[in-house]
């Protein structure tokens, strides 16, 4: 071992045995309750004790832990002992729900740093039994279910501080969260639904006193009246969280927030949903509460499945008057696939054209039920109310058998009072003690009670019991008659049997009226036996009663069901003032909350309306929209009854029950609004799956996990895509219509991510159409973070070698062209967009159409005579404002030469000593094309030209026409004008004609002239060797310091070589027709000659140089590619030195532009 290994393990074991103590000596103790003793050592499985009290009092230091076994245990558990960690066990064959029960408290925190885990915990028997209790600080409860516990699910105690509660479900108990004075902590992944059968708690979360507590990703819904309430000085934080659905047990007229803060204390809720009360979803938040900007009110949250997930919505029309609106009403619920129920309450005062409104209604499928107008009065005890005061016991008044006279009569004839008319002369009763008095032996007073006294006469005496009854010092009531049939009662029992006759009669064809429209209030027994013996089988409820009876889990009487609003309780007592948006908004809303509440409920209600002033179409319209998209099931009064028949259990005929398979599902749908709706907090790290969170956190427990991925699955067309940075996505519509080969990622590249590591970056992609012909092109909008940087995209489905222009605009910019990408050999192109997102961006794939400009030639000048067979052509670089020139096909004297490169040079070797005629045609990538003007030179052949390199002073520069001594004479009369004295070589410029003097230049130097902007590089041999763009000169210097200007003569002077290629190893190279793509290494150390090595395959690329290794690549000429020698392929040994050296197409791009 080397002295490097043996410091190393020294420091590795030292850390083990002194900076990891607790650790080291930590021991495991086991409980199994089905095979251990508390004899045994608990040390291991074959040695666990039987409980877990047992278990703890074997715990000696921070960091024991408590193994335990499935299974249930009944004790009360203390974990008294400091940093002791009790937890379900996940070995195998000892996994299975361990469950605490106790009537009491089955755990309580007593020592600080005590965790608990993986436990489930049932019982209690009181409000004041707690299935966990916590009094100290720094405690842990995780991953536990508490259900259907009758008490307070977690009671945080005074001394209760640094608490962390998470991945915690409370469900059906009387409180699920309870803090005192003092306690801090967070709360976060808590689903709290629903509360005990039987109890009347204020609230779901319940702080008192100067608690402080943070509530976060977090489900509370369902509960007796408040959700969550704070009072004295406490203070909530509530973010990312759903709130609401409370107050299913409430009046309509009591106070009923979901949100409720009193006192001083505070309730801070951002980024969440807070639904309504459900039946005023419109009072969500007393003062107290504070809003932030991100908190929809009465939204539904989009999850994939509430607790029960069926819910059954009834609309019901009430009244003759309102028959042609129940009639508009029908057709807007027929839409939807449903039917109403139209209570018809007064069938007498009919006529031959209502009628037919109402068949046709039953013809389409909707219930008809009746409703007695008189029947309201059967709620009240009676009208009236007589105390006798006199002397004669003997004293009796009845109602007689024909209902329209009253009596009071005594033991003698004498002593019979009345009769009185009581539907003539009842304005007079209140005379009546006076007449009674009158008589020697009474004395009475008579108090008018239940309805009002001018509204009585519209009700005839036979409501009255025909019964006789002794008055007394007492009130004495009189009461309406509630009896049965089989008692001998008969106004109740005829209205309901005499209204449901004429109904059906008049309906005709068998038609059976079921449904009973009863607005009273007792709903006592009496009056729902009548009920059920005149021949109904279900009656809607009353709009002023809010009981548990409407729930479908126990349906305790289809004669006092469902729960029935009224129509303000729908709109709000302001509804008229809205504007016509306003009022959309608030039945929406309306409609959003009571589905959720419904749905996580289980829910039957009614909706009970009148004419189009109460309900109009495009109200009911805006419901039952609403209602249907979250899955309520809209149905009439005889429907539900035939769906209780069909598939609920009862005993009676009366009481219905249907078991509700609990799943609290409350994953989000793809495509929620609440995806990416939240706020990233200090204590987040994963949702309660233990998954990753995807760009922002989703609002709730859990976060929505894409499962379809770039390069595998295609883009939906038609839709919204969320495209996250791991390349995972999903569609948030689900209503495409095509697919797309489409990939974004940032021009980083796709990151790797550990398994929980939260992947931040996302962009929203919407494809509004795809594919590239003439009839239709591709366009998409992008949206994605302001702080993105620049996106890589490929996208596929192209030709071969298709040129493809892509524009983009910004919301409120221009459309500016961006790259003119030419697709693969497999239909690819990639571009770079580069722009920003501070505001969502529109993307078009065009076609180029337009050809570029006009080239116009430079040299040789028209006429010229030059003195070499290989002749450098050169001409003006020609404009194309869309794809741009790849190319230039070159012309001489017909002979046409394909040069496919953007260089605006070319060497025509071997030329004859003649006349000859050139021209240039520009085309573009698209394929367009322009032809430049003609033009001619001559060569002359027989001289040497000088070189400004070697010294040769041989003019090549004269006309050929002059004799020996007419040059001569010019030579001698350019000395006597100063013209090549001091030792200076002179030329006339090829340009000007103009004399000029020859620069001396050097090898390896870089040059250009005036006139052309060629950039040369000197070779050794001192040829000039044209670079063919700005952006292979910046493959070998950083700027264009190193260029030296020399005139036009010199360049004259220096034969032309082949063109200069990208220097080897700074980037890969291809041709713009070919896929192949080559490593470029130094071949014959010549700048002009370096050794190519293909690269054989994409994979292999993207393997050594990355997922963007495609941004290396440059296009070179292929004439003067073909000339250079193809070496084998590339090796990894061939590519190591690249890995530092290579340099994106970008760099150059922003030196050249730089320079």
């Amino acid at each position: 071992m080397d002295i490097k290994t043996y410091i190393q393990l020294v420091v590795v074991v030292g850390v083990v045995l002194f900076g990891g103590v607790h650790a080291a000596w930590a021991t495991t103790f086991y409980v199994d309750g089905a095979t251990g003793h508390n004899a045994n050592d608990g040390l291991s499985w074959g040695s666990a004790v039987a409980t877990i009290q047992n278990a703890i009092s074997k715990a000696t230091q921070e960091g024991d832990v408590i193994e335990i076994s499935g299974g249930t245990y009944s004790e009360n558990v203390d974990a008294n002992k400091a940093g002791v960690t009790l937890q379900g066990s996940k070995a195998s064959g000892h996994e299975s729900d361990v469950i605490l029960s106790s009537t009491t408290f089955p755990y309580t925190a007593r020592a600080s740093g005590v965790s608990l885990h993986n436990v489930q915990i049932q019982g209690g028997s009181t409000f004041y039994s707690k299935a966990i209790r916590t009094t100290v600080s720094d405690v842990t409860i995780q991953d536990i279910g508490i259900n259907g516990f009758f008490g307070i699910g977690i009671s945080l105690e005074s001394g209760t501080t640094n608490v962390l509660i998470r991945d915690v479900e409370v469900i059906d108990s009387i409180t699920a969260i309870s803090g005192d004075s003092s306690v801090t902590g967070v709360l976060d992944h808590v689903i709290a639904r629903g509360y005990a059968p039987g109890s009347t708690p204020a609230a779901m979360v319940y702080l008192s006193g100067s608690a402080n507590l943070s509530l976060m990703n977090s489900f509370i819904v369902g509960g007796y009246r408040y959700c969550v309430k704070t009072e004295g000085s406490a203070q909530v934080t509530i973010r990312n969280s759903i709130v609401g659905g409370c107050g299913l047990e409430y009046t309509q007229n009591s106070e009923n927030y979901s949100l409720l803060a009193v006192d001083s204390s505070v309730i801070d809720i951002d980024d969440s949903i807070v639904n309504g009360y459900i039946r005023s979803p419109h009072t969500t938040i007393s003062s107290g509460v504070t809003l932030g900007e991100n908190v929809p009110v009465n939204t539904f949250p989009d999850v994939e499945q509430l607790s029960a997930n069926e819910a059954y919505f009834i609309l019901s029309v009430d009244g003759r008057d309102a028959i042609s609106n129940a009639d508009a009403l029908a057709g807007v619920a027929e839409g939807f696939g449903a039917h109403i129920s139209y209570f018809i309450d007064s069938p007498d005062a009919f006529v031959e054209s209502d009628w037919d409104v109402v068949k046709d209604l039953v013809a389409r499928g909707h219930d008809i039920g009746s409703r007695a107008r008189s029947n309201h009065l059967l709620t009240n005890n009676g009208p009236f109310q007589i105390a006798y005061t006199g002397s004669d016991t003997n004293v009796s008044m009845s109602v007689i058998n024909s209902g329209t006279l009253f009596f009071t009569q005594g033991d003698t004839s004498i002593d019979v009072l009345g009769p009185w008319d009581l539907v003539t002369e009842y304005p007079a009763v209140d005379g009546l003690c006076q007449a009674i008095d009158a008589h020697a032996s009474y004395s009475c007073t008579l108090t008018i009670t239940g309805a009002a006294l001018d509204t009585l006469p519209d009700y005839p005496s036979t409501v009255l019991q025909d019964a006789t009854t002794a008055l007394s010092t007492a009130p004495t009531m009189i009461p309406y008659d509630k009896r049965s049939p089989a008692q001998g009662g008969r106004f109740f029992t005829e209205a309901l049997v005499n209204t449901k006759q004429v109904i059906e009669e008049s309906i005709g064809g068998g038609y059976e009226v079921v449904s009973l429209g009863y607005p009273g209030q007792q709903h006592d027994e009496p009056i729902r036996d009548m009920v059920e013996a005149t021949g109904y089988l279900i009656a809607r409820g009353s709009a002023n009663i809010a009981k548990s009876d409407h729930l479908w889990t126990s349906l305790e009487d289809v004669y006092q069901t469902p729960l029935t609003l009224n129509y303000i309780q729908a709109k709000g007592t302001d509804y008229d003032t809205l504007s016509l948006s306003e009022q959309e908004t608030r039945l929406r809303q309306f409609a959003d909350a009571w589905a959720f509440s419904a749905l996580q409920s289980a829910l039957v209600g009614t909706l009970k309306v009148h004419g189009s002033d109460t309900l109009n179409t495009q109200e009911l319209y805006w419901i039952l929209d609403e209602l249907t998209t979250h899955g309520v099931a809209l149905v009439s009064l005889s429907e539900f009854r035939d769906l209780l028949d069909a598939s609920w259990t009862t005993v009676d005929g009366r009481s219905f029950t249907k078991p509700l398979t609990d799943q609290t599902d409350y994953h989000l749908t793809f495509g929620s609004e609440q995806v990416d709706a939240g706020s990233a907090y200090a204590s987040m790290a994963t949702d309660a799956d233990d998954l990753p969170l995807y760009g922002n956190p989703d609002i709730g427990p859990f976060e929505v996990q894409p499962t379809l991925e770039l390069g595998t699955d295609l883009l939906p067309v038609g839709e919204t895509t969320r495209v996250y940075e791991d390349g995972k996505f999903y569609s948030l519509d689900g209503s495409a219509s095509g697919e797309a080969d489409f990939s974004i990622e940032p021009s980083t590249g796709m990151l790797i991510f550990d398994e929980t590591q939260a992947r931040p970056w996302f962009a929203d992609v919407f494809i509004d159409t795809w594919g590239f012909s003439e009839s239709v092109e591709s366009q998409w909008q992008e949206i994605a973070p302001s702080d993105t940087g620049s996106t890589l995209h490929t996208l596929g489905g192209f030709e071969s070698a298709q040129v493809v222009l892509v524009f983009v605009q910004p919301e409120g910019g221009e459309q500016v062209l961006i790259a003119v990408p030419v697709s693969d050999h497999s239909g690819r192109i990639t571009f770079l967009y580069e722009g920003g997102y501070s505001a969502p961006v529109t993307f078009l794939l065009d076609h180029d159409t337009t050809p570029p400009t006009q080239p116009a030639l430079i040299q040789p000048s028209d006429n010229m005579m030059l003195y070499s067979t290989n002749v450098l052509l050169e001409w003006e670089e020609a404009v194309d404002t869309q794809s741009g020139p790849i190319g230039y096909v070159l012309s001489i004297d017909g002979i046409e030469t394909e040069t496919e490169s953007l260089s605006t040079q070319y060497i025509a070797e071997n030329l004859s000593c003649d006349s000859h005629e050139w021209f240039v045609v520009a085309q573009d990538a698209a394929g367009n094309q322009t032809a430049s003007e003609r033009g001619t030179f001559e060569v002359v052949c027989g001289r040497t030209a000088p070189s400004a390199g070697s010294g040769n002073t041989t003019d090549p520069g004269r006309p050929t026409s002059q004799t020996q001594d007419e040059q001569s004479q010019e030579e001698e009369q350019e000395e006597e004008d100063g013209i090549g004295g001091g030792g200076e070589y002179l030329l006339r410029s090829p340009i000007t004609g103009e004399w000029e003097a020859v620069n001396e230049v050097h090898a390896a130097s870089v040059i250009k002239s005036t006139s052309f902007s060629t950039v040369y590089y000197i070779t050794q041999d001192f040829k000039r060797a044209p670079f063919p763009n700005e952006i292979t000169y910046f493959t070998w210097f950083d700027s264009f310091d190193e260029i030296e200007m020399v005139t036009d003569a010199t360049l004259s002077t220096l034969e032309l070589a082949l063109p200069i290629m990208p220097k080897p190893d700074v980037v890969l190279v291809k041709t713009p027709s070919t896929p192949e793509v080559y490593v470029m290494r130094d071949g014959q150390d010549d700048p002009t000659r370096p050794d190519l090595h293909w690269i054989e395959t994409e994979e292999q690329a993207r393997e050594w140089f990355g997922s963007l290794w495609a941004l290396y690549v440059l296009d070179v000429d292929p004439t003067i590619i073909s000339r250079l020698d193809v070496c084998e392929p590339c090796t990894v040994e061939d590519i190591d030195a690249l890995l530092t050296t290579l340099t994106m197409r970008s760099l150059l791009m922003q030196r050249a532009q730089a320079g």
